[in-house]
């Protein structure tokens, strides 16, 4: 019996593509003289570190703009600006926020989601696309300090919810992801999957979840 439905996030529930929230950063750039290409080129370099939570988030911008001098007040904008700007045209994918709420008065309702700033953005999002009243909880792995397909990151859901994995759903679209989830006896729905994965169930709409589910024994 499916008792605990775990969700991704980002190009899942959301679109997350946002070309406003990259010319944002460009004209922070601009306005303070600083070389993009070199922030940006230090980003990829501790950003496998910032999501799983050995730098926080909120300490980062010191090492993206290390030599610059540039003063607390500034740094302080850039980590505002991320916060605030990744909510820039957030947008639902069709049929998610009719089908979360059919779903919650059945199951519990979990996201675990890979992310560097935590599930207090996370929260900011539900709340701007409509989603904040879905959610039994969320982890992320800016938080939880591990990140999908590890087992870590699975089993404290399922712990936290107490369900055993044959009790839970797992739905995503990672190829990775979806197989660590079936590696751990956890029973997969794919949407918008990445080519070549390997899942239990696959869905075209999101509406398709509930029925998918009433199949899983």
């Amino acid at each position: 019996m499916i008792k605990l439905v775990i969700f991704d996030a980002g190009d899942l529930l959301w679109i997350t593509a946002n070309k406003r929230y990259e010319k944002a950063m460009d004209n922070f750039f601009e306005k303070y003289n600083i070389d993009g290409n070199l922030v940006k080129s230090r980003w990829d370099k501790i950003k496998s570190k910032v999501e799983v939570g050995k730098i926080k988030y909120k300490d980062s911008a010191k090492i993206e703009f290390k030599g610059m001098n540039l003063n607390k007040k500034i740094l302080k904008e850039w980590i505002e600006m991320h916060m605030k700007g990744i909510l820039i045209g957030k947008k639902l994918y069709p049929y998610v926020k009719p089908t979360l709420k059919k779903l919650k008065k059945y199951y519990k309702l979990a996201v675990l989601t890979d992310d560097y700033k935590g599930r207090e953005q996370k929260i900011l999002i539900y709340k701007k696309v409509g989603i904040n009243d879905i959610f039994d909880e969320t982890f992320s792995s800016q938080d939880i300090c591990c990140k999908k397909p590890q087992r870590k990151a699975f089993f404290i859901v399922l712990n936290h919810f107490k369900v055993k994995p044959s009790e839970a759903v797992f739905v995503g679209h990672s190829e990775d992801e979806i197989e660590g989830a079936r590696k751990f006896r956890i029973k997969t729905i794919a949407y918008k999957w990445d080519r070549g994965t390997k899942s239990n169930f696959y869905i075209k709409s999101f509406k398709e979840i509930p029925k998918v589910l009433e199949r899983i024994k």
